[in-house]
């Protein structure tokens, strides 16, 4: 049986940025205000408890920017221009 080759996957294109629907809800764990990112540890292969469930947090875009650095600014410039309140 042959199949037919298919086209290459192609990742849709959003108009407008992307808030996981599991952040309903969430607070920043450093100011309160609403979160709009989850972060997460990378945990190495050699971590003395591989079965451990690895470390999160919630924050908004000024703490999620201080975390990973000038990359994210126009990301969350972006996301917070379609959230009514953001600090709400």
């Amino acid at each position: 049986m042959t199949s037919e080759p298919s086209e290459p996957w192609v990742p849709p294109v959003l108009t407008e940025p992307w808030v996981c629907p599991y952040l309903e809800g969430a607070r920043c764990s450093v100011c309160r205000k609403r979160a709009t990112h989850k972060i997460g540890e990378e945990k190495c292969h050699d971590d003395p408890f591989p079965h451990r469930h690895n470390f999160t947090n919630y924050v908004c875009c000024e703490h999620f920017r201080m975390v990973l650095g000038e990359a994210t600014v126009d990301y969350c410039r972006r996301l917070l221009h379609h959230q009514l309140d953001p600090d709400q």
